[in-house]
């Protein structure tokens, strides 16, 4: 038995793909540890068929989570890179930051 067989048996995961089916969205999950999140998302989202955008506290904790997803599925996750706050007025942006973050959205849209 397999993880996501494990949780395909659990009322509470069974209520979230209820809810999902209905599109009574956001959804919003709290308690998997650190280890669980990864295998959670991926098991939610191909047992309702979908995508899924997922926000995070610190670029760090993003790419921790996308290698996470990655380790079950290469091309399932993207990261797009945080946004550089300048609190001045720059003639010489960074551009590949920005370039980053472009590629990444057209890869999940």
């Amino acid at each position: 038995m397999n993880f996501r067989d494990l949780l395909k048996s659990s009322a509470e995961f069974e209520n979230i793909i209820t809810q999902a089916q209905k599109n009574n969205y956001p959804i919003h999950v709290t308690g998997p540890t650190e280890s669980v999140k990864a295998h959670f998302v991926m098991s939610f989202l191909k047992e309702i068929d979908k995508k899924g955008f997922i926000i995070t506290y610190s670029e760090m904790q993003a790419k921790k989570l996308f290698d996470d997803i990655s380790f079950f599925d290469k091309s399932a996750a993207v990261v797009i890179p945080e946004t550089d706050m300048l609190l001045y007025k720059t003639e010489s942006a960074d551009k590949e930051a920005e370039n980053n973050r472009m590629e990444a959205l057209v890869q999940i849209a």
